[in-house]
C-alpha cells in the first residue's frame, strides 16, 4: 500500500520513531484487496496489527462516556477513517477532547491515500 505521513502543530515530534516506524510498517504491509466498498476489509486488517503489537482497542473518553475511540497506547490516540469526509470531524473531535483531558499528548487519523480511496469509494476522507 501507499504510506504518506502529514502533521500539525509537530505532531510528529511527540512520537517515537519506533512507533512510526510501527505504524508505517503495518500501512505499507498489508495486502488488501481494493475494490468499492471494501474498507471493512482493510479496517479489520490494520485493527488486527494495531491490537497485535499492544494497542489498546476502544479506548474511552472518559468513565462517565460511552464514547470511545478506536486505539490508544503511550499517549497516543489514533484513529482510522476510511468513510464518507464528512464523519472526520467526529475523529477530530474525540482526539482533541482527550488531549485536553490530558490522556493524550498526540493524535494519529488513518485514512487512504486519494489513489486508494478513489477506488473504494466517493468522498472518503
Amino acid at each position: 500500500m501507499i504510506s504518506s505521513s502529514y502533521e500539525f502543530n509537530y505532531g510528529l515530534s511527540f512520537v517515537n520513531k519506533d512507533t512510526q516506524k510501527e505504524i508505517e510498517n503495518i500501512l505499507c504491509n498489508i495486502k488488501p484487496t481494493i475494490r468499492r466498498n471494501g474498507v471493512s476489509f482493510i479496517n479489520k486488517d490494520i485493527k488486527n496489527c494495531l491490537s497485535k503489537n499492544g494497542w489498546i482497542e476502544n479506548y474511552m473518553l472518559s468513565l462517565d462516556s460511552k464514547i470511545s475511540i478506536p486505539f490508544f497506547r503511550d499517549g497516543i490516540g489514533a484513529c482510522i477513517q476510511t468513510g464518507n469526509i464528512s464523519r472526520i470531524y467526529a475523529d477530530m473531535l474525540k482526539l482533541q477532547a482527550l488531549f485536553l483531558n490530558q490522556k493524550i499528548k498526540v493524535g494519529i487519523i488513518i485514512v487512504p491515500h486519494i489513489r486508494i480511496a478513489k477506488l473504494l469509494g466517493s468522498n472518503m476522507a
